[in-house]
């Protein structure tokens, strides 16, 4: 993992509140989140400002 980013799985674990990963996949189609940068694996990287986002 680089160092500040998160994979959707580690998101939702740290917002909670029965978020799940289709949702923000959801989110992001409807732009409701910002385009994350993906890892060599093609995994979308989520900035640790997502969190602080989702808890709002």
């Amino acid at each position: 993992m680089r160092e500040g980013h998160l994979t959707i799985k580690e998101l939702t674990d740290a917002v909670g509140g029965g978020v799940t990963p289709r949702m923000v996949r959801h989110y992001h189609t409807l732009g409701l989140m910002s385009v994350p940068t993906r890892s060599e694996g093609n995994y979308r990287r989520l900035g640790r400002a997502a969190v602080a986002v989702g808890r709002s």
